[in-house]
């Protein structure tokens, strides 16, 4: 009977290791921070500091191009697709208000000023992970909640077969889902991947044996 027990014991800690194996495999968003760095016309160097929003690509920043006198600049834009987007703002600098920019290609071509220049750029990038949420219900719940947080991307699947490849949908979320995201549809797989979220976790129960034929669609 000793033995029955010690190879229960044992399968079911095997079983739980693959499960956090399989979880810890799942690539998921996170934001990104690093540097841009833009050559213009060859010569004036100009390094972003930016935090890159990995739902839309859009990115924030600040940036310093040394000219003689380090000038200061804001950044905002986009990153993604292969394509870059930004315009980038002096401050605190003899060229107040003065602001320059680019859109194509995200390894360069020709950028513009507001001085009606065009000149052309090269880019680099240094972009590493900023966060390392184990799903979205974390994210969620260190954001405070609220529906911005849970409209967000990050937390979730980076791929989006892994994100659809359940099918089986319900028609039904409970009202304190994170962002009370009622009565749209959501996989199995996708309630699972966010089950680190407390408030998810009797919701996805109640999903999995609805899937299996077990119990009745709840009511409200």
């Amino acid at each position: 009977m000793k033995r029955l027990f010690l190879a229960l014991a044992i399968a079911a800690v095997a079983s739980f290791a693959v499960a956090t194996t399989a979880s810890a495999d799942v690539a998921r968003n996170q934001t990104q921070t690093g540097t841009i760095t833009v050559n213009w016309a060859g010569g004036l160097i100009h390094v972003f500091h930016v935090t890159v929003n990995p739902c839309d690509g859009s990115f924030t920043g600040t940036g310093t191009s040394e000219q003689g006198v380090e000038l200061n600049e804001n950044v905002t834009g986009t990153l993604r697709d292969g394509k870059l987007t930004y315009t980038a703002t002096y401050h605190d600098t003899p060229y107040d208000a003065y602001h320059w920019g680019y859109d194509g290609p995200a390894a360069g071509g020709m950028g513009w000023d507001s001085w009606g220049q065009k000149q052309p750029i090269t880019v680099a990038y240094d972009l590493t992970s900023g966060t390392s949420y184990k799903n979205h219900g974390e994210y969620v719940s260190q954001m405070g909640g609220g529906a911005d947080a849970a409209r967000s991307c990050i937390g979730m699947p980076v791929n989006p077969s892994f994100r659809s490849a359940l099918r089986h949908r319900s028609s039904w979320i409970p009202s304190h889902h994170p962002g009370g995201m009622r009565h749209q549809a959501m996989t199995l797989l996708e309630c699972q991947a966010d089950e680190g979220h407390r408030s998810c976790r009797s919701f996805c129960r109640r999903l999995s044996r609805r899937r299996h034929g077990h119990g009745s669609r709840p009511g409200g």
